[in-house]
């Protein structure tokens, strides 16, 4: 191994701090986008899932899953308040919701 002198190493290590501060933000933001990922793949799963019960006309299940896919949404704005995607997904899930709930209490009340 090639031995620097004392001086040498010093500057090395103020030389390869950066790129390690550079690599370290760089796997923070990996991780983020991953979790907003995991965040979407949760919301798009509730929704069909909530889909399809709601074409079976099991409206309480339906319920169940688009309130599961608000919360993700929800959850995705607080980490990423600009981020158009989860603000339309936000909006998606509100409709699905309501009208949802209106299904299941027109067909309560027949």
């Amino acid at each position: 191994m090639l031995r620097l002198p004392r001086l040498n190493r010093f500057f090395t290590l103020l030389w390869a701090a950066p790129q390690n501060t550079q690599k370290l933000q760089v796997s923070k933001q990996l991780a983020a986008k991953k979790s907003l990922q995991e965040m979407l793949e949760r919301w798009e799963y509730a929704t069909c899932k909530g889909s399809e019960c709601y074409q079976r006309h099991d409206f309480r299940s339906a319920i169940m899953y688009f309130e599961v896919a608000l919360s993700n949404a929800q959850d995705g704005l607080k980490q990423n308040s600009n981020c158009k995607t989860f603000l339309r997904y936000y909006t998606l899930a509100n409709m699905n919701l309501a009208h949802a709930l209106t299904s299941y209490k027109k067909n309560k009340h027949e």
